[in-house]
């Protein structure tokens, strides 16, 4: 399964994809919001004028590694299932790829949805 972050009402792009959208696993996408000390819940939002206090957790997610150690996994086999694990480079890659969203919102003054 998996959790898309995303502004309500964008247009798409011919390939049928907004320009701004994050899609994570679910696995991933509660890791992130953890993270970011924001509800794990598997839909919700955040309102345009949250979008700042949103932004700054992330840029401090995003600068301070001890901040992100927790969430690092090395790959393992568990009853039969493999997990990938998760290095600080993908925890880097996709809080940068979620900041972007989080800018794009602010300075069009919209919301984010996730699901």
């Amino acid at each position: 399964m998996s959790t898309s972050f995303y502004c309500p009402g964008e247009r798409r792009g011919p390939d049928g994809r907004l320009e701004f959208e994050c899609n994570f696993s679910s696995y991933n996408a509660v890791h992130i919001l953890r993270l970011i000390g924001e509800s794990t819940h598997e839909s919700g939002y955040w309102k345009a004028e949250d979008l700042s206090r949103v932004q700054r957790r992330i840029i401090r997610a995003i600068n301070i590694q001890s901040e992100r150690a927790p969430f690092i996994e090395e790959p393992r086999d568990e009853h039969g299932v493999s997990w990938g694990g998760c290095s600080d480079e993908q925890l880097l890659r996709r809080l940068r790829k979620l900041q972007a969203l989080v800018k794009h919102a602010q300075d069009n003054s919209l919301q984010i949805l996730w699901s």
